[in-house]
């Protein structure tokens, strides 16, 4: 036997506390009735039954909770062999390297919050192969279609804004780049593009929707995290990125991902500090309307979980803890 959750046992100790004040308070309860009320007179008051009926319901409330604890702790008897099948889709990563994803409008920088969605969506992944594309004045793919997250993680972490010689925001190279990744392999499974920039493409807007269309009539979904709350300076060698003597501001433009995500019938999300923008678009979005094919299969040695006896008893004392109410009526508070 071991626990699943063996933190919550701690909880054991303020439950242990509550029945030690319960008892001391009925305690002293009882010796203030019996000095107001002495002898035969204190029966009348309050009789035996009572002091009884009283003693069990808070034994049956402190154990109740008890029981509760020890399921909130899972405990697990025996192992059993479970066959356990992934399935996924494809999905393909178009991650912005373009100079402005360098701006701090938010912490520490869009290019540092990007791979912390990277990051965060590896948690929450569940077979699906992942592929990285990245842009800036020009595209191409970095990591073919792979269910090796590690390495992802790898290569997103070496990711840099100087990576292009050619400085730009090519984002339609990009979804053309990641379509043809996407269709190297004639699985049957869902595909999707999930398009992490701050949206800034200056004269090519109308290249980049017609890239999107082309996606959309090759069954690909385009999906979108925007990254940038408002107008930033890029730093530069110690001072801001400057052209033709004026200081360069980066704006972000939202409203071109969201124009993206419609026409192929995807979603966009704006980036957030925590991991839920990306955990929700994962969730909520690509594993409902994606087709998720198999894997693979594999036999896993797993824990029997026990935490419903435990449960079941608990609910059971505590339910007879609330009839038996004060002790005085028939039914307590049961119903």
């Amino acid at each position: 036997m071991n626990w699943a959750e063996p933190e919550w046992l701690w909880l054991l100790v303020p439950v242990a506390l509550l029945g030690l004040l319960l008892a001391v308070a009925g305690r002293r309860h009882r010796a203030r009735l019996r000095a107001m009320f002495p002898g035969a007179l204190f029966d009348e008051v309050l009789p035996r039954g009572v002091r009884t009926r009283r003693t069990l319901r808070d034994l049956l409330a402190v154990s109740g909770l008890a029981l509760a604890v020890l399921a909130l702790a899972e405990p697990r008897f025996d192992k059993e062999i479970r066959t356990i099948e992934a399935k996924g889709t494809d999905i393909v990563l178009l991650v912005d390297l373009s100079r402005s994803m360098d701006a701090r409008d938010v912490d520490p920088s869009r290019l540092e919050r990007a791979r912390r969605e990277v990051a965060d969506l590896v948690r929450v992944l569940e077979g699906d192969r992942i592929g990285l594309v990245v842009f800036a004045g020009g595209a191409y793919a970095r990591l073919p279609l792979t269910v090796d997250y590690g390495a992802l993680l790898a290569v997103v972490d070496e990711l840099r804004s100087d990576t292009f010689v050619a400085q730009g925001s090519a984002m339609a190279e990009g979804l053309r780049a990641s379509v043809e990744l996407l269709a190297r392999d004639d699985e049957q499974a869902g595909r999707a593009v999930l398009l992490l920039s701050d949206g800034e493409v200056h004269d090519e807007r109308d290249d980049v929707l017609e890239a999107a269309a082309e996606a959309a009539e090759a069954g690909i979904t385009v999906y979108a995290i925007g990254i940038g709350e408002e107008p930033a300076r890029i730093p530069d060698a110690g001072g801001w990125l400057t052209w033709r003597g004026e200081i360069v501001t980066t704006t972000p433009d939202h409203d071109l991902l969201k124009e993206l995500a419609r026409a192929t019938g995807g979603a966009f999300v704006r980036s957030v500090a925590s991991s839920d923008d990306v955990t929700a678009l994962y969730r909520d979005e690509m594993r409902r309307k994606l087709r998720a094919v198999s894997r693979a299969a594999d036999q896993r040695e797993v824990w029997r979980s026990a935490f419903q006896w435990p449960l079941g008893f608990a609910l059971g004392m505590l339910l007879a803890s609330a009839w038996l109410g004060d002790g005085r009526r028939p039914w307590g508070q049961a119903a």
